[in-house]
């Protein structure tokens, strides 16, 4: 990684004289030649945390300061407009999987994406699967600190393989053949994953492809809409989360269906998701905590802006596992109220939250507790 920053350091240096250089916020540093259609772009961003928790409001607060996020994206083009690529790394422990990894994942996406007509891409290399609209949201562009807890039970997340888009205004359709194993792993094996998601835009287009960012920090002034529902196949998994978990000391195979939609007009946002997953077996072994969590989960979220850089938001989720895994994992609630201001909409902002959380396994007693948040995040 050292050695990839200096590379990238002289490349910019000595380019610095005949390339042309542009850098703003949401827009990176970005090196371009009008002679050649070399273009490269690199953007960073940074997620400073506190946070605590309490059974109760009154007890004795749990605090966690840390950096959650830091992340090096260089996007560019290659031989023609159409031939792209995206590297992505990420620096902070939090963010490299290296509890269930046992190594330090830096590497999130290497992939190329080649525009083969204007209603026809295609990815290969690692990249996020066209999964649940939250997860292909960028952890930077959320209005809400992190991602729900359906999504941290119920996501897809990145994965090598091959994708095809397809686009048919106001319809597309995005299809994904991959490992099956996540990100950084060094397995293999027969099985492999399949994954289909279809999309809508009823009532047009979103400015600045609103759709995939939370928030209605455009105003969009009509009144928009986005659908999407998809699902996957995951063949003999090793992991618990199939991209994402333990390693599973035997292999499972699952399906995972969701449905999103995603409203704004004039500020307001609205935001629904619907996850479930289902396999025939699976818990691998209850005395390890070695499963895959099945059953369904439900996330309604929504945010409005009361002046021109203040917006309040509001999230409640709802997960509720399978019959076979209801002993070993929770049925959980969750509601969560936050608050927002940004500065330079999502590349520098501050956020708030407070939530409560209520946790009950079959067997067990209930478990209730609050969490509350503080988050600085600044990027270019």
């Amino acid at each position: 990684m050292r050695l990839f920053l200096a590379v990238l350091f002289q490349v910019s240096v000595c380019h610095a004289s005949p390339a042309e250089m542009s850098v703003g916020w949401g827009h990176g540093i970005e090196f371009t030649r009008p002679d050649n259609p070399f273009k490269m772009n690199l953007r960073f961003r940074m997620q400073n945390l506190v946070s605590w928790t309490g059974e109760t409001a009154t007890s004795a607060p749990v605090i966690s300061p840390q950096v959650r996020r830091v992340r090096l994206r260089v996007t560019g083009q290659l031989l023609s407009p159409e031939l792209l690529y995206t590297l992505q790394f990420s620096f902070s422990r939090q963010d490299m999987d290296w509890d269930n990894s046992a190594f330090p994942n830096v590497l999130r996406d290497a992939s190329i994406l080649w525009k083969a007509a204007p209603w026809a891409h295609f990815v290969f290399g690692l990249a996020k699967l066209p999964g649940n609209r939250q997860r292909v949201v960028s952890s930077g562009e959320m209005q809400m600190i992190d991602r729900s807890s359906v999504n941290r039970v119920f996501t897809l997340d990145r994965d090598f393989g091959a994708q095809a888009h397809f686009f048919a205004e106001p319809f597309s359709l995005k299809l994904a053949i991959s490992s099956g194993e996540g990100r950084g792993t060094v397995n293999s094996d027969t099985g492999l994953s399949y994954t289909a998601r279809a999309e809508a835009l009823p009532l047009g287009e979103f400015k600045k492809s609103g759709e995939y960012f939370e928030g209605d920090l455009e105003r969009e002034p009509r009144p928009k809409l986005a659908l999407g529902l998809g699902v996957l196949h995951n063949d003999r998994a090793k992991r618990t989360g199939g991209q994402l978990g333990q390693t599973l000391s035997s292999a499972r195979s699952f399906q995972t269906t969701f449905a999103d939609s995603v409203f704004k007009w004039r500020g307001f946002s609205f935001y629904a998701e619907y996850m479930r997953r289902d396999c025939p077996n699976p818990v691998v072994s209850a005395v390890d905590r070695l499963f895959v969590t099945t059953g369904e989960g439900l996330l309604l979220q929504s945010g409005a802006f009361f002046s021109e850089t203040w917006e309040a938001v509001g999230r409640v989720s709802w997960i509720l596992p399978g019959a076979a895994v209801q002993t070993l994992t929770p049925r959980q609630t969750q509601a969560t109220l936050g608050l927002n201001k940004y500065f330079s909409g999502h590349r520098v902002k501050i956020q708030g939250d407070l939530s409560w959380t209520q946790e009950e396994t079959v067997g067990a007693s209930t478990f209730a507790y609050w969490g509350g948040r503080f988050q600085v995040e600044l990027g270019i």
